[in-house]
């Protein structure tokens, strides 16, 4: 059932929200068909299992729905005709469905309605009762983010309606404020946009960006009554932090983010924070080892302030970053603490092979390879980045375990090389990267242990002609201490 969309969109219901939408669809108000009805409770009964949406299954929810028995074993055109119908009712019925469970969380959208029906009624009494109202609840919000500004920015404009509409805007008016929320929206928005730009920008440079809009946004940003502004600023100096390398400049971004993080929301402060992480981990890779202790205090920051989390969730990929920068520090507490605590949030249906392949990292950085091993053996596949490390790892551990030659850790390298070779998302220059890390960790592990005629001299000869190589500097150690 996966090519179907109403089955896919379905799938991601919870059982509470599964339980209101059969709620949803069993309301006259909303639906007064009973074929959906029993077409909803059919395809309930397939939600959670892997079979394809074969004839069979059709067959076997249309008598279900319809009442009708299928001769042969398949639909004709004209009951898939009628089968198709049903099916596009209900998933326009789930979407409707997904717009009003959040409407509460989009005020902007519900005030827009709202003041738009109750002008076109001439209930200028409901309307300015409810203006009033919805003003008071704004102005006594202290977190300003865009969806503020939006929200603000339908009131204020639904008062220019009213005055307007009553004849009152020719003694008072309100445009001063309207302009106000639109730019501030305005600006936030394409602050945001230009971020997002930059960051990918830095990934990749396959594609050029006309930054000439956002430089066009300077003046406006420049004037006093949004220069001061806290999230503006914040944005700002987001934007230039993603584009410096300067120690002071990261020290200010930080310092601005911990002042103003009351300010902020969860979503603005995770934003700001991975700006703060990612500013980090460019300096690691250019070999300034001072800010490894800058990611593991931004860490700890973070955790205070409890923003390690999206959504209630902690990405596994952040929590990888988290538990490296913990080792490389030595603080082997931390990184399990940090585990065991956020280990229920774990962003990943299978959190036991995400604990595992960081509890197996901890292990490593404390040379402890046969506990470490112990971990990575219990690790399914996760992801590209998890399924790398943890490949890697496990044969470094195999490496610095063995105090003679065996043929088994031979063929656990042989296997690893095999995994990088085949592996499909690897992109050709890191594929070719790790098979040549294998390939001279083999060599090495043979010279060390005096197997064949290979050399020092000759895996060094053979590293020099090789254009990349995976984790060369490690493999440069283990030459080294067999020297």
């Amino acid at each position: 059932m996966s090519d179907n969309l109403l089955i896919s969109l379905l799938r991601t219901f919870s059982n509470k929200e599964i339980n209101a939408f059969f709620r949803f669809v069993e309301s006259k108000y909303f639906n007064t068909d009973e074929e959906t009805i029993r077409l909803l409770h059919s395809l309930v009964k397939h939600l959670h299992t892997d079979k394809p949406f074969s004839d069979q299954v059709q067959i076997k929810i249309y008598t279900s729905v319809f009442k009708k028995k299928v001769e042969g074993e398949q639909l004709n055109a004209k009951q898939k005709s009628q089968f198709n119908f049903k099916v596009n009712a209900l998933y326009t019925l789930a979407k409707r469905f997904l717009v009003l469970e959040k409407i509460d969380e989009h005020p902007d959208a519900y005030s827009k309605i709202l003041y738009q029906e109750l002008q076109a009624r001439n209930l200028n009494k409901h309307l300015k009762r409810q203006l009033k109202k919805d003003k008071k609840q704004i102005e006594q919000l202290k977190i300003k983010d865009s969806d503020y500004y939006a929200h603000a920015y339908q009131v204020e404009n639904g008062l220019l309606n009213y005055l307007y509409h009553t004849r009152l805007i020719i003694k008072e008016d309100n445009l001063e404020e309207v302009i106000f929320q639109l730019d501030m929206h305005y600006i936030i928005k394409k602050l945001k946009n230009q971020l997002t730009t930059l960051s990918k920008q830095r990934i990749s440079d396959k594609k050029k960006y006309d930054f000439s809009v956002y430089e066009a946004l300077i003046p406006l940003i420049n004037l006093p009554q949004y220069n001061d502004q806290p999230l503006i600023t914040m944005y700002c100096e987001a934007i230039n932090l993603i584009q410096s390398s300067e120690k002071k400049d990261y020290d200010k971004f930080l310092e601005r983010l911990i002042q103003n993080q009351s300010f902020l929301s969860l979503k603005d402060k995770d934003d700001f924070f991975t700006t703060a992480s990612n500013f980090c981990v460019r300096g690691i890779i250019k070999g300034k080892m001072e800010y490894l202790y800058k990611a593991y205090e931004l860490f700890k920051i973070m955790d205070e302030l409890d923003t390690l989390t999206e959504n209630g969730l902690l990405h596994i990929g952040r929590l990888k970053n988290i538990v490296n920068s913990s080792c490389r520090v030595q603080d082997f507490k931390w990184a399990n603490y940090i585990i065991q605590k956020y280990e229920p949030v774990f962003q990943h249906k299978d959190k036991k092979s995400v604990k595992h392949l960081n509890l197996g990292a901890i292990a490593y950085y404390q040379n402890d390879f046969e506990t470490a091993i112990r971990h990575f053996i219990k690790v399914n596949k996760v992801n590209l980045t998890y399924d790398v490390d943890c490949k890697v790892m496990l044969i470094k551990s195999h490496y610095e375990m063995d105090i003679e030659y065996d043929e088994r850790t031979m063929t656990i390298f042989r296997s690893a090389e095999q995994f990088f070779a085949k592996h499909q998302q690897l992109k050709s220059i890191r594929k070719q990267a790790y098979k040549n890390f294998i390939r001279l960790l083999i060599n090495i592990y043979k010279v060390r242990f005096r197997v064949g005629k290979g050399t020092i001299a000759s895996v060094h000869k053979k590293m020099e002609q090789m254009n990349y190589i995976s984790d060369k500097k490690w493999l440069l150690e283990k030459l080294e201490l067999l020297s």
